[in-house]
């Protein structure tokens, strides 16, 4: 018989830091009134409670890390948290997670160094930048858009966005990542 103690559990938390928590906006809902279809991607609509399905969302805070901390520690457990290197605004303005999140980044640093927590890496941006096609769009969801490894994107842009989020990670963590969680659309 195996005891709660002696049982082993993964935990993994990916989207740290990730720009469509802002910026994904999308409605999965439609109506249609005889031959006209209405999209909830319609201008606001997909910006309304009971018609938006997805973001935007808010980055947990560093005192909540603190309590996830404290559960870990209770729990001797461990957990891997896929932190998005950079956070976009626009295509031509990626802030690095630690400039981004100051209180965050450290809480997670503080996490790393007790051996809680171990950093992945989940891409730079979490979305595609060319052309801003990340940012809300008024008439239809920009949903696409927020996954960073499509097929289409050329295989340069993915070499150079896990080349330039492994320095960001590794340079504030201070440790080697050694944990890739990237969030592929097929």
């Amino acid at each position: 018989m195996t005891t709660p103690r002696s049982r082993r559990v993964a935990l993994r938390l990916d989207d740290v830091g990730a720009s469509s928590k802002r910026y994904e906006v999308y409605s999965n809902r439609s109506w249609r009134c005889g031959p006209l279809r209405v999209s909830g991607n319609w201008l606001f609509l997909k910006y309304l409670p009971g018609v938006k399905s997805g973001g935007p969302y808010r980055e947990m805070e560093a005192g909540e890390w603190r309590d996830v901390f404290a559960v870990l520690r209770a729990a001797s457990a461990r957990m891997t948290v896929a932190v998005t290197a950079a956070w976009a605004d626009h295509a031509d303005r990626v802030t690095p997670f630690p400039v981004r999140f100051p209180a965050q980044a450290e809480a997670l640093r503080d996490g790393v160094r007790e051996g809680l927590i171990e950093i992945a890496n989940h891409g730079l941006t979490h979305c595609v930048l060319e052309g801003n096609a990340f940012r809300p769009r008024w008439m239809s969801s920009n949903r696409t858009y927020h996954r960073e490894f499509w097929e289409w994107v050329p295989v340069a842009v993915h070499e150079q966005h896990i080349r330039r989020s492994q320095e960001i990670l590794q340079e504030y963590f201070g440790v080697p990542v050694v944990t890739f969680v990237p969030l592929i659309s097929m």
